[in-house]
């Protein structure tokens, strides 16, 4: 089996630092901003006490790690609740607490702000999701994470057509995963059984990375064939009825609630640059223009143009690369022209 120690040893090392990193400014966010609205008392009466200490393991471990992250974290942290609680005042909203999704009594949530980290408890006794988006400036921010046998019945749902596409895709899916094996154990000189076994496990790895390149362009080619199927699919229901897909939307960007207020913060080479706060309805306003544009050759991922915003959808690996499963990652960033 071919192994590739340093390159596991640093994705994985990575998305230890970005799960610290993101929970660590979560809660820096929620903690500045219940101190500038008043309330860090109740803040920290309704925080679990694990919690906490977990947090401060975060920054001992970032501050061993990268503690160039710690100042950065800080100032963004600073900076983000700054907006948040200026646009708050701007619509004369006041805070009365804050919660830390997931972290939380379960009444407190609903199935649409999974895609929050903080509620906000207005003095009204109102109560507001936010999502936060830590990322490099014109980067693509991760928004939604779907399986592709479940993605058009899913988040399509309001098409009549949604179940038989989604039939018709998962066939596909499972024809070019099989073409894909085939392949493999042609190039490996193994016998192919009609499935990846046990003689491919003892001899080759199940993850993409650890690949020599011949191999993994045929893997990625195979990624690169169910992204054109999706790209053909959402195209079909674009032309079928352009209201009805563009209300599919907004789940795939991170608005899945429409009182959901998106704040984004976007940082350069360790250098914070600005914070973006957007609505519902600075995504999906009225006659807000929708384009699937063109498909590239052997790419894994295509984009949506929303307005402003773009919405890529990648075609990835559930995580071994022998199973017939893949998830759909969805991002947004904004449009340059």
């Amino acid at each position: 089996m071919i192994k590739i120690p340093e390159k596991n040893n640093q994705d994985s090392t990575g998305a230890l630092v970005n799960e610290e990193k993101g929970n660590l400014f979560e809660f820096l966010v929620a903690q500045i901003l219940s101190r500038i609205s008043g309330v860090e008392d109740k803040f920290f009466h309704d925080l679990n006490p694990d919690l906490k200490n977990n947090m401060a393991g975060y920054e001992e471990s970032l501050r061993k790690s990268h503690p160039e992250l710690i100042s950065l974290l800080a100032k963004m942290a600073n900076q983000t609740s700054t907006a948040i609680d200026n646009f708050l005042k701007n619509n004369n909203i006041l805070i009365n607490n804050i919660f830390l999704v997931g972290k939380i009594a379960a009444n407190f949530e609903k199935e649409e702000w999974h895609e929050a980290d903080l509620i906000i408890q207005t003095n009204l006794n109102t109560l507001i999701p936010i999502s936060l988006k830590l990322s490099k400036d014109n980067s693509f921010m991760n928004t939604k994470s779907a399986g592709a046998k479940s993605f058009i019945e899913k988040y399509f749902l309001s098409f009549d057509e949604s179940e038989h596409l989604q039939l018709e895709l998962n066939k596909e899916i499972d024809q070019a995963h099989m073409q894909m094996a085939h392949r493999l154990y042609q190039l490996a000189s193994l016998e192919f059984t009609g499935k990846f076994d046990q003689v491919w496990s003892e001899k080759w790895s199940e993850l993409p990375g650890e690949l020599p390149d011949e191999y993994r362009k045929i893997v990625f080619i195979n990624y690169a064939r169910v992204a054109e199927l999706i790209h053909k699919q959402l195209i079909t229901l674009l032309k079928l009825d352009r209201d009805k897909f563009t209300s599919s939307l907004p789940p795939l960007c991170g608005m899945g609630d429409n009182q959901i207020i998106q704040v984004s913060c976007f940082h350069q080479q360790h250098i914070f640059k600005s914070v973006e706060i957007k609505e519902y309805i600075n995504f999906f306003y009225p006659q807000v223009k929708v384009k699937i544009l063109p498909l590239k050759d052997n790419v894994s991922s295509f984009d949506i143009l929303i307005g402003d915003t773009i919405l890529q959808i990648r075609v990835k690996p559930m995580n071994k690369f022998t199973t017939p499963s893949y998830k759909i990652n969805c991002s947004i960033r904004r449009h340059k022209d």
